[in-house]
């Protein structure tokens, strides 16, 4: 006899219902998945809630020199940014800027109108100023709920500026008792020309007292190594290398503080994703600090309880790096540091799990993200990738014991720091990773003048052309000032620019030591350092607990729109004066 359709139909109704059922007894079958899909559904209409009612504002200010003498103007233009698109904020147009001097006391105030999120003021430094290091902080009274301010350090001081351009910058961040210093000058003429087979002294002391004074040449591009010994029983951590440079007929000097720890070495551990799991290989990143809390450069090894040594380590840059380790069942470990010398103190790794999962993320391809899940269990897991807290990738997976590899597109990714983030099949949060994507997606402005040379007080006229990472022409806003290349020199400015700021900074837990690096394209060794700053310094604006459970504590602080004030300053791009716009 012949199935009717009608039966057939009944069939397939009763078997989902069985497979309903079952699912509800069997782990990682069709219930599961139906609930995963749901919660990465929910969660994502969360998370655009979470926005809507609590979107981030980033500031930025632009300085047009990094030092300033007193009776000098201090010029800037200031940008206020959604933090999700940095598009023009939808919830500032106020931004409020204040100097603050090297006592602590705010010394000037603005309340500035930011038209399409933008605006420029200034700040007169009084002749008779104090000397010393100033502070801009800036931010609009929406970002006082999560007390992310844009803060500046400026430095103030009556400076005769050198005759030439030098900079000295030691190899390591950290030297103990007998270790060998290397530090690396770069001589220059004010026109940019090497000083090449020159000679110079340098003199290396501790504590004040004389222990080096020697002779050395820089070699035909104006460079050399400065190299010495600290003694064995080093006793002190105040170091001071200055080199000196006889040149025409005066001597120009530059000083350095040796970067010299006694033993005070602060060394944490991040495995990436989160996790330590027994039987699972995975990257444990670390950072150490040395007693003043500044980037300290080690070398160390991992034992087991044996003695036997399993890993080693050794600083990639600003006292961060990265090892392979996989902790076995039962056993334990502990860390060690080898250099520099004389650091007795044992370290312990972060507790592990004894089941669970770790997640790592390589970009072999810069379209896009490979993501591994190693696992101890066979389970239906939900991921998660967004960046400044908008979804660009979410997807259910299936994970089965052992290693399971995802690739993950970046097309629609914009640049920025996206967050990586696992769960489980209960929709717990299992493991996260902090990653830079699509870093080459950036402006190339390109800017010739029409002479290379020119006159004190003659006209400067150039041309700017702006194109994507495509090479297409697109349009920008732009800021220039013309400054002493002198005065860079001598500042030796490391501090964050537009991109570190606003990509990076914000998206990072504390401070971020010399942050230009890592969007400096002529340093080999900036995207490894960045990916390595992420897994030690991940932070991130809210916990996935008070999203799912949407438990956000209410906003203190409102956003304030241009009506909102009752007076408030306008630059006028017409006369370039400030004018007091009204009352709302």
């Amino acid at each position: 006899m012949k199935t009717t359709i009608k039966t057939k139909l009944r069939n397939i109704i009763v078997a989902l219902f069985a497979m309903i059922f079952l699912g509800s007894l069997m782990p990682g079958t069709f219930t599961e998945e139906v609930l995963s899909n749901k919660f990465l559904t929910d969660l994502k209409a969360k998370i655009k809630t979470f926005n809507e009612e609590r979107p981030e504002d980033r500031v930025y200010l632009q300085f047009d020199k990094p030092m300033y003498k007193p009776g000098e103007t201090i010029w800037f233009s200031a940008y206020v940014r959604n933090g999700v698109d940095m598009k023009p904020s939808v919830k500032s147009e106020i931004l409020y800027a204040e100097l603050i001097d090297p006592k602590g006391n705010v010394a000037k105030k603005l309340n500035l109108i930011a038209h399409k999120g933008k605006t420029n003021a200034e700040f007169m430094i009084d002749k008779n100023a104090m000397g010393g290091m100033y502070k801009v902080k800036a931010y609009t009274n929406w970002q006082k709920n999560e007390n992310a301010f844009f803060e500046k350090d400026i430095q103030v001081q009556k400076v005769v500026l050198p005759r030439l351009k030098m900079k000295m910058e030691f190899q390591r961040k950290a030297y103990g008792p007998g270790d060998n210093v290397i530090a690396k000058l770069d001589l220059n003429t004010l026109e940019n020309m090497p000083l090449a087979d020159y000679e110079f002294k340098y003199v290396a002391m501790l504590n004040g007292k004389n222990i080096l004074t020697k002779k050395f040449n820089t070699n035909e591009v104006g460079e050399a190594y400065v190299k010495f010994d600290l003694p064995e029983d080093l006793a002190t951590n105040d170091g001071l290398l200055n080199v000196m440079i006889d040149y025409e007929g005066k001597t120009e000097s530059i000083s350095r503080s040796i970067p010299i720890t006694l033993g005070n070495i602060d060394l944490s551990f991040y495995p990436e994703g989160g996790d330590l799991v027994e039987g699972l290989e995975t990257n444990v990143a670390f950072k150490a600090l040395d007693e003043f809390g500044k980037p300290a450069d080690v070398e160390g090894v991992v034992k087991d309880k044996s003695g036997n040594v399993v890993a080693e380590f050794s600083s990639f840059h600003n006292g961060m790096g990265a090892f392979e380790f996989e902790p076995k069942i039962g056993m334990d470990y502990k860390v060690f540091i080898t250099n520099p010398k004389g650091i007795d103190k044992a370290y312990t790794l972060p507790e592990r799990l004894n089941r669970g999962w770790v997640l790592n993320v390589e970009e072999d391809d810069k379209d896009e993200l490979k993501v591994i899940v190693n696992s101890t269990e066979t389970e239906t897991m939900s991921l998660m990738c967004q960046v400044r807290g908008k979804d660009y990738f979410s997807r259910q997976i299936n994970v089965n014991r052992g290693k399971n590899e995802f690739n993950v597109p970046l097309e629609k990714f914009p640049v920025g720091v996206a967050q990586i983030t696992l769960f489980d099949s209960r929709d717990i949060e299992r493991a996260e990773r902090l990653v830079f994507v699509n870093k080459d997606r950036q402006m190339n402005i390109d800017i010739n003048t029409d002479k290379e040379k020119y006159l004190p007080r003659e006209k400067v006229k150039m041309t700017v052309k702006v194109t994507d990472e495509r090479g297409l022409p697109i349009p920008a806003d732009l800021s220039m000032s013309v400054v002493d290349d002198k005065l860079l020199s001598f500042a030796d400015d490391k501090s964050s620019n537009i991109l570190s700021s606003l990509l990076l900074e914000q998206d990072i837990r504390g401070k971020v030591e010399e942050p230009k690096f890592y969007f400096d394209p002529k340093e080999e060794k900036a995207d490894k350092a960045l990916d390595y700053l992420l897994m030690t310094d991940g932070w991130r604006r809210f916990k996935w607990e008070e999203v799912i459970d949407g438990d956000m504590p209410a906003m203190a602080y409102n956003g304030e729109m241009a009506e909102d004030v009752a007076v408030f300053w306008v630059h006028d791009f017409d006369t370039e004066e400030w004018l007091k716009a009204g009352e709302a």
